[in-house]
């Protein structure tokens, strides 16, 4: 469940029906002081929900049929919790912290600290003094200051205020703070110094002081909300980007509110149009990073998504030691299968069915089983590109680049006799357009089959030709594309295709109708991919001359209205991006031979705040709480 509270009522949600269970109209407090402030939390065993407004607090039974009691003026609340014991209900106001009993509503004491957080452990209070620039350490059973100290950054003149909300570690050894420099940093309260600042992903107008920050319970996660409308979220321990969660509405309204749950499972976000959305991040502790030490991983999992290839080129002088490839675990880098090759490779693929590998080397084309000891399948090619593996890999093709004149599309079966089964050659159109077009050169730029196999999607020049791929018949054709193509990829059910032209254009495109729904709005995408569910599209961004170089952010999308709904930043140039076990994990690679599975939280859906029931118009979600066992 999930707790709201706005200027018209507080309000009770199933996240599963995606329904309020409960409401009450704030007007039925009596002296309430409104004000645009609100908080709501649940208790620690759930049973009880606390909404505050203004300067009242009222507690209701879970389901809200009963109300427990309604707490006495403490003044114009910003935010309520619970201590993690359930000592304690804590109301944070302007310049002050009131703690409150939580069965009788009775003020216990209160502090001259403000805009606090509460440690996990429910031992600390982490505030700040009347000066907004000093940070205070307070022992909640002593109910006394055990430490302090002021924001000191190097090179800034004087010390900086604090100008929104602050986040405490759950074990109080950190504490997060929003300053006036329009950054987040992360202060280590043992040595009473900067750890780090929070500005890969807050820089321009995406700096300008977001309103929420929190720590996940679990401490592994930093979670702040920016201006541009998304909620950012940090590796706790080294200030590393994570991920962007991007709702579909964030272009137009922004994020005003981000929570975790008890469990650091889910993320929960309200934005100015009313809506709220509930991200699940159960797989958020699984991140793993490893670098492949001078080999070039490809982005092309294994069937059970544990194992990447892994090409290594000669090392030492002249290339004195021979090439290799191998298998790696994904999480670890470790070697599983290995073999010495002495071409230099460029590609490798793995089926999704059986294992076997398709390695694209200089001079042929082959199939190796898991073990990369046995080859299945070889083919001398002197040049040779875009090798893709049928869906059920009975089959590859391959684009034949030998003859100086026309490029060939060949398709060979993968069993024993591995005879050629069809080919196309690709009109050469320089006669055509009298050499004068290099964009009309009769290029394949792109090659990939249909989920189901039946079809080959082909990329010549600025055409998409959709053709059989028993025969290589032309079945259907797209034209014109601007630009030179550079992919055109099919969703799994075969009704969208993506594709991308060098310098720019990205389209995608109805194949029934044969015509483009909507430009998908990225530049220079040179590489994408679909989820095995269709529902997401990843993409990976180049230069306008189609390389890769310089670009770190890999943007994921809902299929559903082609809109960005995330975006991973990398420390390196990414090369390739991949999801992996299902949709939960996208895997990339990039430059130096770095590899990175990173954790994705998956939108579950709006939870739309509007309801007819509740005759309730522009309802402004400014906090909300999560119920610990959710």
């Amino acid at each position: 469940m999930i707790a709201t509270c706005s200027n018209d009522h507080f309000v009770v949600w199933d996240t599963k029906l995606k329904q309020p269970v409960r409401s009450a109209p704030m007007t039925d407090i009596e002296g309430l002081i409104s004000g645009p402030n609100c908080g709501a939390a649940f208790s620690p065993d759930g049973t009880t929900v606390a909404f505050g407004v203004g300067g009242k607090i009222r507690l209701f039974s879970l389901g809200m049929k009963k109300t427990e009691f309604e707490a006495s003026q403490v003044g114009q609340i910003k935010r309520i919790t619970y201590t993690s014991d359930g000592k304690f209900l804590v109301a944070f106001q302007d310049g002050e912290t009131t703690f409150l009993d939580p069965s009788t509503g009775e003020t216990v004491w209160t502090t001259l600290s403000g805009g606090g957080a509460i440690s996990a452990n429910a031992k600390h209070l982490v505030g700040t003094n009347g000066s907004t620039s000093t940070i205070e350490i307070w022992d909640i059973d002593r109910r006394e200051i055990t430490d302090s100290f002021d924001l000191y950054v190097p090179l800034y003149v004087g010390s900086l205020m604090v100008t929104a909300t602050i986040a405490v570690s759950p074990d109080a050894t950190h504490v997060a703070t929003i300053l006036e420099d329009h950054t987040v940093r992360v202060w280590d309260t043992v040595l009473k110094r900067e750890v780090f600042a929070l500005t890969g992903r807050i820089a321009d107008d995406n700096r300008a002081s977001p309103p929420c920050i929190a720590y996940s319970p679990d401490g592994l996660l930093i979670l702040t909300c920016a201006s541009d409308g998304t909620v950012q979220l940090w590796d706790a321990k080294t200030g590393d980007h994570r991920a962007t969660l991007k709702g579909r509405n964030a272009s137009t309204f922004k994020v005003t509110s981000g929570a975790f749950s008890g469990n650091s499972r889910f993320v929960v976000t309200s934005d100015t149009k009313g809506d709220i959305t509930l991200w699940d991040a159960s797989p958020v502790k699984a991140f793993t990073d490893w670098n492949a030490t001078g080999g070039i991983p490809h982005a092309s999992l294994d069937k059970d998504g544990h194992a990447i290839p892994v090409f290594s080129p000669k090392t030492g002088i002249a290339g004195g030691e021979e090439a290799a490839i191998s298998m790696r675990d994904v999480r670890t880098g470790a070697v599983i299968a290995d073999a010495r090759v002495s071409r230099d490779v460029y590609d490798m693929q793995v089926c999704q069915r059986d294992n076997r590998v398709l390695i694209l080397s200089d001079g042929a084309v082959e199939v190796r089983d898991r073990t990369l000891s046995k080859i299945e399948f070889r083919e001398k090619m002197e040049k040779a590109n875009t090798p893709v593996f049928s869906p059920d890999c009975s089959k590859i093709a391959f684009v034949d680049s030998s003859d100086l004149g026309n490029e060939v599309i060949r398709i060979f079966s993968t069993a024993a006799d591995g005879k050629e089964l069809s080919h196309f050659v690709i009109p050469d159109k320089v006669d055509e357009w009298d050499g004068n077009d290099l964009d009309h050169m009769g290029v394949v730029g792109s090659l990939t089959f249909s989920n189901d196999g039946n079809l080959v999607v082909v990329g010549i020049d600025d055409t998409i030709s959709i053709m059989d791929a028993t025969n290589l018949k032309e079945l259907k054709k797209i034209e014109p594309h601007r630009g030179v193509l550079v992919l055109a990829v099919l969703s799994p059910d075969n009704h969208f295709l993506v594709s991308a032209a060098k310098g720019g254009a990205s389209f995608v495109w109805s194949m029934e109708a044969g015509k483009p729904l909507k430009d998908l709005a990225a530049e220079n995408v040179v590489k994408a991919r679909f989820s095995k569910d269709g529902e997401r599209l990843v993409t990976v961004s180049g230069t306008p001359l189609g390389f890769t170089s310089l670009n770190r952010d890999v943007a994921i999308w809902d299929t559903r209205d082609f809109e960005q709904v995330g975006l991973v930043h990398h420390s390196r140039t990414v090369e390739d991006a991949a999801f992996t076990q299902g949709r939960d994990y996208l895997l990339t690679t990039a430059e130096g031979g770095e590899v990175r599975m990173t954790a994705l939280y998956r939108n579950l859906d709006e939870l739309v705040a509007h309801s007819k029931t509740l005759s309730v118009r522009d309802l402004r979600t400014q906090a909300s709480g999560l119920i610990p066992r959710l």
